[in-house]
């Protein structure tokens, strides 16, 4: 079956492509590497760490500016701020990791809680009463 291909911009048989980056091959196996390290026992003890460190709040709910529902424990996650695919280094650091809700943790995925935002809510204990 022909295809459109989307390296080269002809029309050739699927995996024919005379343009081979690699880019695909290294971005799964980095996926990959990503989700193993997130199964791992060394992660879940540093996830543990975070949540306790955050009182098993969601920092973003707690704060209020950008969420005005409600604080919830639900669902609890613990966002990366900086990716792991962006700096591998900074998997473990205490300081680029959060307790966020599923809801804020998509929210902060997407962009529309900043970096800067985040970093400044690890630098302070977390405060403030359930509404």
């Amino acid at each position: 079956m022909l295809v459109a291909c989307s390296r080269c911009g002809g029309i050739h048989e699927r995996g024919a492509c005379k343009i081979q980056d690699g880019y695909s091959e290294r971005r799964i196996k980095k996926r990959g590497e990503v989700e193993r390290f997130r199964s791992s026992a060394l992660w879940q003890r540093k996830r543990k760490k975070i949540l306790d460190r955050d009182k098993h709040l969601c920092r973003v709910c707690l704060d209020g500016k950008y969420v005005t529902k409600a604080i919830t424990n639900q669902r609890l996650e613990v966002h990366h701020i900086v990716p792991i695919v962006e700096n591998e280094k900074l998997k473990l650091a205490d300081d680029n990791l959060i307790s966020t809700c599923a809801f804020c943790h998509v929210l902060a995925e997407k962009g529309n809680v900043p970096r800067d935002y985040l970093f400044g809510l690890v630098k302070t204990p977390p405060s403030g009463s359930l509404r």
